[in-house]
């Protein structure tokens, strides 16, 4: 399996956002944040919550979607991205 590095990625759930590091800044721990590899994370952009907010709406009838949301690549055939709400 091929990794673009060491996978780091843990979430402060008091603010609800993405950490590189194991403590936020508001002093809380963050917890670790399994990430399939290669581990290639970025943030969801406005064309990628489009996306989500119509099949989230078709298949379950809601479509709220937090204001961080990230999308990791994960291995598949066709493009296929692992999505991370609330870590």
């Amino acid at each position: 399996m091929i990794r673009l590095g060491k996978l780091v990625l843990h979430h402060c759930d008091f603010c609800n956002l993405p950490l590189l590091k194991e403590v936020c800044i508001c002093g809380n721990a963050a917890r670790k944040v399994a990430v399939t590899p290669p581990g290639d994370v970025r943030p969801a952009f406005a064309r990628d919550r489009e996306l989500m907010k119509e099949v989230m709406e078709r298949q379950f009838g809601s479509h709220h979607i937090p204001e961080v949301v990230l999308l990791n690549s994960a291995p598949a055939i066709d493009k296929k991205d692992e999505v991370i709400m609330y870590g």
